[in-house]
Formats: structure tokens, C-alpha cells, sequence
């Protein structure tokens, strides 16, 4: 979100190709180290598992092509 621009999305087209991908490489490589914690016998692991599949949801919707 840009200020000022909080109703107006920003499209994949007009970032950086670069920097786009590498959001998407990070937001993926988060999904999957989540999905491999999530079974982690201690409770303040799956707790940050958890949280950082959150936090890597709303970009993999936003900018992931491939699903």
C-alpha cells in the first residue's frame, strides 16, 4: 500500500520485475517452511509457523501467477 493510495491497488505490471519475483520466491519459500513446522512438537514453533504462513498469504495472492 502506497499512502495516499489505500483504495487504489498498485498492479504486478507496475513494479520492478525483479523485485516482484523476488517477493514471490521469499513468500514462497515462507509458505513452505511453515507447511514443514506445522507438525513441530513445540507449540511456540507452530505458533511462528503459523504466523509466517499468514504473513506470506496475502502476497502469494496478490502477485503469484502460477496458481
Amino acid at each position: 500500500m502506497e499512502r495516499g493510495r489505500e483504495f487504489e491497488p498498485t498492479l504486478p505490471s507496475e513494479l520492478d520485475p525483479v523485485a516482484v519475483e523476488a517477493v514471490k520466491r521469499v513468500a514462497r519459500l515462507s509458505d513452505r517452511v511453515a507447511e514443514a513446522l506445522r507438525d513441530c512438537p513445540d507449540a511456540s514453533v507452530r505458533r511462528s509457523a503459523a504466523v509466517l504462513a499468514a504473513r506470506a498469504y496475502p502476497i502469494l495472492a496478490a502477485l503469484d501467477d502460477s496458481a
